[in-house]
């Protein structure tokens, strides 16, 4: 419901996804509130060459999980494209977290279970 009438929305198609984007990382990350985690947005990561935002960071007892949120047609924009494969293929120590020393120490603590979760609203809602 909510979709259709962003969809069929007078605006931007970019402002539309915008807004759908927004919603869908707001719903995720009120399910993980409720699962216990804490939950920091919009986190720099960074490679040696490669800069992006990962839209949530999940914090737990001593779990780490980047979330990265999309929804409709949306697909990775350039850093992701190069960071989140290395994510999903358990190459974390070819990533760092910047802008937050201690979530970034916390990050590279090897105590620390790190995750990543791509989470596509196509995969979940139908």
């Amino acid at each position: 419901m909510f979709r259709k009438v962003i969809e069929d929305a007078d605006v931007p198609d970019k402002i539309k996804g915008n807004i759908l984007g927004e919603m869908w990382t707001q719903a995720n990350a009120a399910h993980y509130r409720s699962l216990g985690y804490t939950v920091l947005y919009e986190v720099g990561l960074k490679t040696a060459k490669d800069t992006a935002r990962a839209d949530l960071v999940l914090l737990k007892g001593n779990e780490l999980i980047i979330v990265e949120c999309k929804s409709g047609r949306a697909t990775y924009e350039r850093g992701q494209k190069i960071i989140y494969p290395l994510l999903e293929n358990d190459g974390f120590r070819s990533v760092m977290i910047t802008g937050d020393e201690a979530l970034a120490a916390k990050y590279a603590d090897p105590k620390t279970k790190l995750g990543f979760i791509p989470r596509r609203e196509s995969e979940i809602v139908k």
